[in-house]
């Protein structure tokens, strides 16, 4: 009766959430402690995650690195901005002594012998690597039909809000447990849509940063031209703070040639009144998400923010060569990555790793298969490259060109739009069920993506996208503070 009073006690608070000021507050009074923090969170987890299966793996060594900390503070040492900090990490980011696993069970044995760049920036500025989040299985790329949340190793994660619901994904995991208190702060990963979808569908914030701000060294790949690790939290505040630890060039990323000082913490919110704002048509949301949208609108109206309807633009092409890079770069980096596993795992290449799951099936493709794997793995490296270079050059170009001429031509300061409709009921046999998205364009042109919670639909939570332009996240990141301080949480 007594464990069964706990689960209740623990599902009643279980969307009461806390920012890292206040927490951070709780350190320097002395009023809790890492060590307290890391255990209240570990309780958490195992009161609540058999019904949500947000949380993959605990890291064994939490508790020991709070205590470390907490010895630091009482010598009146911080370790840095994130002292004490719990972070849960998606389970395709390699946190040493523990498995990367995207989920796949070709990779349960897959331990990391060092740690990924962002999680030692994470661990330098006192944060505490609390576990693995789990995480639509190969960050979704792996079935047409398939569950977002759902993975071999981890099981189906559950919307943190409704657990009938899908989380999106395929941050699922990291979405849903900071929405449910499991940590203050969660490391997610988006090559389209991956970090702020299940964020949106969550209720939390989430930034995804443009390309080349942080480093993927240590992280399983999907496609390097749109691969980006990205943080959820409780605010904007927290989000921006997060950013600012883990952003930062890394030599040994292709993507290093495309990073830009910014200061994310610093910067101002804009005045409302000298803000202009585009938004393209939102009509392939639902109805009640298209509402809450307008009601929003007007209400940063009222506050003198101006708004401009923008014209469509032509993005037919971008969308099909997005798929056709997706693919080619899904089969040239994971057998490089496979090629570079332990020796005790056994799957080296795409095509070991279809068969092994042929051989598993039982496990492995329960509910769907494996048909992107099959496309991605027909195509030929050394034959399709040059169409494969043509399109990497074009379709970005494609997104880019949209952006700027967008914003040039109407001196916006960010874009905005719906992030989602209201989370569709799981469903493992017939797949996602989506009804509006806003991530492409900013996934494909690599430039920053914010998403706030904006309102209840149904009881469940959408959000509110601030898009930057190429180069332009001061601007976005202003403009977000702003909105954020004027949206009125509604529900419909």
């Amino acid at each position: 009766m007594s464990a069964l009073l706990l689960c209740m006690a623990f599902s009643a608070n279980a969307q009461k959430t806390e920012t890292v000021s206040h927490l951070q507050q709780q350190l320097h009074s002395e009023q809790s402690s890492a060590t307290k923090l890391t255990q209240h969170y570990l309780t958490r987890i195992d009161a609540l995650n058999d019904n949500y299966r947000a949380v993959m793996a605990i890291n064994n060594n939490a508790l020991h690195d709070a205590q470390r900390l907490d010895n630091l503070a009482r010598e009146g040492q911080w370790q840095g901005p994130l002292h004490g900090m719990a972070v849960l990490v998606k389970d395709n980011i390699a946190v040493a002594n523990m498995a990367t696993t995207a989920g796949a069970l070709a990779l349960a044995q897959n331990v990391s012998s060092a740690d990924a760049q962002v999680i030692s920036q994470l661990r330098s500025a006192g944060a505490i690597i609390l576990g693995k989040a789990n995480l639509s299985e190969w960050a979704n790329f792996r079935s047409n039909s398939s569950s977002s949340g759902w993975s071999t190793l981890g099981g189906q994660t559950a919307n943190a809000v409704d657990a009938t619901r899908s989380p999106c994904g395929s941050s699922s995991g990291s979405a849903v447990a900071v929405k449910l208190g499991f940590a203050p702060l969660a490391l997610a990963t988006e090559t389209d849509g991956s970090i702020v979808c299940p964020a949106a569908a969550n209720g939390v914030y989430a930034l995804k940063p443009s390309y080349g701000q942080v480093s993927r060294v240590g992280v399983v790949p999907l496609a390097e031209s749109q691969d980006t690790v990205g943080v959820m939290a409780n605010s904007l505040a927290d989000v921006l703070l997060a950013t600012q630890v883990i952003a930062a060039p890394d030599a040994q990323d292709p993507n290093h040639h495309a990073f830009r000082t910014i200061n994310y913490t610093e910067v101002k919110p804009s005045k409302a009144k000298e803000l202009t704002l585009g938004y393209v048509d939102y009509s392939h949301f639902t109805a009640e998400t298209q509402a809450v949208f307008k009601k929003q609108l007007k209400q940063l109206e009222r506050h003198g923010i101006k708004l401009i309807e923008l014209p469509q633009a032509d993005l037919g092409s971008m969308y099909r060569q997005e798929f056709q890079v997706l693919l080619y770069e899904f089969k040239r980096d994971v057998n490089a990555y496979l090629a570079a596993t332990p020796a005790q795992v056994k799957v080296k290449t795409l095509s070991q790793l279809i068969a092994f799951n042929e051989q598993h099936q039982d496990r492995t493709m329960p509910y769907f298969g494996q048909e992107l794997l099959h496309q991605a793995n027909a195509i030929d490296l050394q034959a399709q490259r040059e169409d494969y270079l043509e399109a990497s050059q074009q379709y970005r170009l494609t997104a880019r060109n949209a952006l700027q001429h967008w914003f040039t031509a109407n001196q916006l300061d960010a874009i905005i739009s719906p992030t989602n409709s209201p989370a569709w009921k799981i469903d493992k046999i017939n797949g996602d069920h989506y009804l509006g998205g806003a991530s492409t364009l900013a996934a494909v042109a690599g430039t920053l993506h914010i998403t706030l919670p904006l309102a209840d639909v149904q009881g469940l939570p959408v959000g509110f996208s601030v898009m930057a332009n190429v180069g332009g996240d001061e601007q976005a990141i202003a403009a977000a503070k702003t909105i954020d301080s004027l949206l009125e949480h509604t529900s419909l």
